[in-house]
């Protein structure tokens, strides 16, 4: 991993690291199905400190490169929200992320809880939004819901006066979220046509 990080550091990539699965509990029907056919669950394994000794330990050494960071367990989530905030400096606006609601955290509740967190002990303005790391055709669904929430969280935010009522500010930040600061943060070229 520490090899890997290196080699992100050297071309500027980001590292995504998604921690606390345990996989393949049914070993019957794991043997029968093959890996990866639906018997994962959350795990509850120390992650927090092992991150943060990962992390520390790149940093010393100069390899500590753009890190989005994922949690299965919502146990951890505010742990390791810190633990990357505690590595973030330049040249990226936040360059260690705490990342959207992954896996059994996929879901309406989770990725509120998610929105939340962010706003409470990071930074939401500066978050690449919703990410995927499946194949499937299917994912951009999640994508178009992910965004559907967030503009009812920031919605809600203003209706109680926890954000200004900026309807501009708003529609910033909507779309910092979900595209700006992901083309700033990956590197990819920009496409004003998506911004109208």
């Amino acid at each position: 991993m520490a090899l890997f990080a290196e080699w992100n550091t050297e071309k500027g990539w980001a590292m995504q690291l998604h921690l606390g699965p345990y996989r393949d509990n049914n070993h019957r029907m794991s043997k029968k199905l093959g890996p990866d056919s639906g018997y994962d669950i959350m795990g509850e394994s120390p992650q927090v400190e092992r991150a943060v000794t990962f992390f520390d330990t790149l940093d010393q050494r100069g390899h500590l490169p753009k890190v989005i960071g994922y949690n299965l367990s919502s146990s951890h989530s505010e742990g390791l929200c810190h633990a990357l905030n505690s590595f973030n400096e330049g040249p990226a606006k936040t360059k260690m992320q705490y990342g959207p609601a992954w896996w059994h955290l996929d879901h309406k509740a989770g990725i509120l809880k998610n929105l939340s967190l962010l706003a409470q002990h990071s930074a939401l303005g500066n978050s690449v939004g919703m990410l995927t790391d499946s194949r499937s055709f299917t994912s951009a669904v999640r994508h178009e819901y992910y965004r559907r929430l967030l503009c009812q969280f920031i919605g809600q935010a203003m209706e109680a006066g926890e954000m200004p009522d900026d309807f501009a500010a708003a529609k910033e930040l909507v779309a910092d979220v979900c595209y700006a600061n992901a083309r700033s943060y990956f590197g990819f070229p920009c496409y004003e046509a998506s911004m109208s």
